[in-house]
């Protein structure tokens, strides 16, 4: 077995490296020169030690290099991964996988987990405006639909897509306030037509040979044709991809057994109800026997079984009377009563009920109590834990598009040297978010004449505008827009108590220390 010994070294060992090569070579013709060798000996060493030096600079040491390996099973015992691809290792089959979705309780935990995540709104955070309107323009026509699939990543630990472009002719530009339009992008472009989601027993996972790292899918679908996608045609969103098993690990395995067992519980507790359903009846008999008006002998034990085979069919039947010595009827009819096992049943299922909610990562008492209660202010803190996981989830998908769409996007369609970071940024989960911003914006809009009037306005205020679009509030632009000047206009005259308008004798120097109240404004004038 070939053994490899890494030393661990100063991060600064190539700055080191360089400037000892650099000074050795300084070095090294300065002696040749003081030895008398001749100048074109001397240049061609120059040239050696130069293209040594750039050599020695692009290559990569033991610290830029890939040693180890995951060392997953799955991955470590591959034979061909590069080229046949992984087998999915999770012992449940996706079609069990499909079942389980079926589940009331677990529907309803999947749906507590993606909802909060479609619903989110998104923006993208670039220095050059042309770049990050145009990611914007080729996201909008996708997210929802990529949202949507990517998140069964959940259901099923892995989801895999194929990135399909287009060369489509497009015209991207903004319009300012004044109505002035700004050209972001124009001409043709590839964008995104599609991302197409792949059935996830139909996808094996290639990874490299060496590094145990993500190459590509290969897809294997039953009488058709096996297709290989490399890294950069393939988006792959992981749930739970420890040490290198790029096919996650599905939420729904944790609550496999509970899903099982509620299953088989809920059978057995069917059969209950059918036998239970409807009680035996027990008629009530005297002792012996008589004749029938044929003179036959008859039981009266069977009179009582023909009367409770009527009931089964009919819904009245006939009784003799019979009174015993204390002149009650001996003839009676009644039902027999169980010990009502019913809810013992209905609590196992409550029990395994809340255990598929606390395998799905869902806290039972965000979304319903069942029959267990407990404070408002701990329903709170269990939201709160669950709206963290949740944007801990919306962090890794972000990072997903971030890494596989948002980089190819913009190389394929601006020049390098433009190029610069662009991230697509997920907004928080916050659930009284739209509360908070509705009362902010009320007093804004209460305050706006008292500032308007005094002249002053705060110099930072929230924006009305995105709050007015997160909110679904309508907004239209003002005819005419007014700056303060500062000057005080002091030939305004103030009217008489009798009506009169004429000027007035009132102290002008008074009025100049109330400047707030009387600080002139000038319409602006709109920008062609």
């Amino acid at each position: 077995m070939k053994q490899q010994i890494v030393r661990i070294i100063d991060p600064n060992y190539s700055f080191f490296r360089d400037k000892s090569f650099e000074d050795g070579s300084r070095s090294m013709l300065s002696l040749m020169k003081a030895r008398g060798v001749n100048k074109e000996v001397r240049d061609e060493m120059r040239v050696y030690l130069a293209t040594q030096a750039r050599d020695a600079k692009f290559k990569k040491t033991a610290l830029n290099k890939q040693i180890t390996r995951y060392g997953h099973p799955l991955t470590s015992a591959a034979f061909g991964a590069d080229v046949l691809g992984i087998y999915n290792p999770d012992t449940i089959p996706v079609d069990t996988y499909f079942r389980m979705k079926n589940d009331p309780q677990v529907a309803i935990g999947l749906a507590m987990i993606k909802m909060p995540i479609i619903s989110l709104g998104w923006n993208v955070e670039c220095e050059d405006v042309d770049i990050r309107e145009f990611v914007r323009y080729c996201m909008t026509k996708i997210w929802r639909r990529l949202v949507t699939s990517a998140l069964t990543a959940i259901d099923f630990g892995f989801s895999s897509h194929e990135l399909v472009w287009d060369l489509e002719d497009i015209d991207i530009f903004s319009q300012s306030q004044s109505g002035r339009k700004k050209t972001h992008f124009r001409g043709k472009a590839e964008v995104l037509k599609k991302v197409k989601a792949h059935y996830p027993s139909t996808v094996k996972i290639r990874t490299d040979a060496n590094t145990d790292d993500f190459i590509g899918i290969r897809q294997v679908v039953p009488g058709k044709q096996e297709v290989s996608l490399d890294i950069g045609k393939t988006f792959m969103f992981t749930v739970g991809d420890e040490f290198g098993n790029f096919f996650g690990t599905s939420r729904l395995k944790a609550v496999y057994k509970t899903w099982y067992w509620k299953e088989v519980l809920t059978q057995f507790m069917m059969r209950y109800f059918e036998r239970k359903g409807g009680p035996a009846t027990v008629v009530t008999h005297p002792i012996g026997g008589g004749l029938d008006v044929d003179g036959n002998e008859y039981d009266n034990a069977e009179i009582a079984l023909r009367i409770s085979h009527n009931l089964l069919e009919n819904s009245t039947v006939t009784l003799p009377y019979e009174a015993n010595k204390d002149g009650n009827n001996q003839w009676g009819i009644t039902y027999l009563q169980d010990d009502r096992r019913g809810e013992m049943f209905v609590a196992a299922l409550n029990y395994l009920a809340a255990q598929t909610l606390r395998g799905l990562l869902v806290p039972e008492r965000v979304m319903t109590q069942d029959l267990s209660t407990g404070s408002f202010s701990m329903a709170t803190s269990h939201a709160e834990i669950f709206l963290l996981s949740e944007e801990g989830l919306s962090s890794q998908l972000a990072d997903s598009i971030n890494e596989q769409i948002i980089p190819p996007l913009i190389q394929f369609n601006f020049n390098p040297k433009k190029v610069v970071p662009c991230y697509f940024k997920v907004e928080k989960i916050q659930y009284d978010r739209r509360r908070i911003l509705k009362e902010i914006m009320v007093e804004i809009i209460r305050n706006m004449n008292s500032w308007i009037k005094d002249g002053k306005t705060p110099n930072v205020l929230p924006s009305l505008e995105q709050m007015s679009d997160i909110l679904g509030i309508p907004v239209a632009a003002v005819a005419e827009e007014y700056t303060d000047t500062g000057v005080v206009d002091n030939t305004r005259n103030i009217g008489n108590k009798d009506g009169n308008n004429n000027a007035d004798n009132t102290d002008i120097n008074d009025r100049t220390n109330n400047k707030s109240k009387e600080i002139k404004r000038t319409p602006v004038k709109k920008q062609e």
